[in-house]
C-alpha cells in the first residue's frame, strides 16, 4: 500500500469514505505514476505488481473499482478477473494499448491515452449506478 492521506471532516462532522482502488500493473514506475494520480484525486489505492500480490490485496480488502494496467499480459488479465470475480462484482477497469486484443466484457469505456482521461475515466465508473447489478468490466 502507498502513502497516507490525511482526512478532514465535513460540515456536518463526518469523515468521508475515500473510494477503494486495487491497481494491478507489472511496471513499477507506472504503478507508482499512476497510484500518485488517483491519490492526489482523494483515493485510497492499494497496488501490486504481481498476479500474487494482487490475489492476496484482493481477498484481504473491500474495493470500489479493480485496475489492470497495460502491462499485463492478456492472459494474466484473464485469470484476474476471474480471482476478482470470485471475490467481489466491483467493477473492473482494463487499461489497454491499440491494436491489443480486448477481453470479453460486458461493458467497456474507451478513453484516449493521456493523464487527465485516465482519471476522468475512473472517476465516471465510480459515479456510475449499476441497478441491475450486472458485472461490468470495462476497457480503456
Amino acid at each position: 500500500m502507498r502513502g497516507t492521506q490525511m482526512v478532514l471532516a465535513g460540515p456536518d462532522g463526518m469523515v468521508p469514505m475515500a473510494k477503494r482502488i486495487l491497481l494491478v500493473s507489472f511496471d513499477d514506475c507506472l504503478l507508482t505514476k499512476q497510484c500518485g494520480l488517483l491519490e492526489q484525486q482523494g483515493y485510497a489505492v492499494t497496488s501490486a505488481l504481481r498476479l500474487k500480490e494482487a490475489a492476496v490485496s484482493c481477498k484481504r480488502g473491500l474495493f470500489d473499482l479493480f485496475i489492470l494496467g497495460r502491462s499485463i499480459p492478456h492472459n494474466i488479465k484473464k485469470e484476474l478477473i476471474e480471482v476478482f470475480r470470485a471475490q467481489s462484482t466491483t467493477p473492473i477497469l482494463s487499461l489497454w494499448t491499440p491494436g491489443e486484443r480486448v477481453l470479453d466484457a460486458v461493458n467497456y469505456l474507451e478513453f484516449s491515452d493521456n493523464i487527465d482521461n485516465f482519471v476522468n475515466g475512473v472517476q465516471t465508473i465510480l459515479k456510475r449506478e449499476n441497478p441491475s447489478g450486472n458485472v461490468e468490466v470495462f476497457e480503456v
